[in-house]
């Protein structure tokens, strides 16, 4: 299979390949749904992060129920 389909930059070597089909893989075994579409909904998680003289603060957008659902599955913090 072609890197380009798995969604590996040619230039990365081929430990980087490997690992991702085996990220792949186990996403599939633990969620019981496909990466694509497992990332299509984590990337809809945004986070933003400001900085000013008084500190930093980061705060994430709000978890959808699918997200959630899936942030279980995979046992995320």
């Amino acid at each position: 299979m072609r890197r380009a389909a798995l969604g590996v930059p040619s230039e990365q070597p081929a430990s980087a390949l490997n690992g991702t089909v085996l990220i792949r893989h186990v996403v599939l075994v633990l969620y019981g749904d496909t990466w694509r579409n497992i990332r299509s909904g984590l990337d809809r998680i945004h986070l933003v992060t400001m900085t000013t003289s008084k500190g930093t603060v980061s705060k994430r957008s709000e978890l959808t129920p699918g997200q959630r659902h899936i942030r279980g599955r995979l046992e995320l913090p």
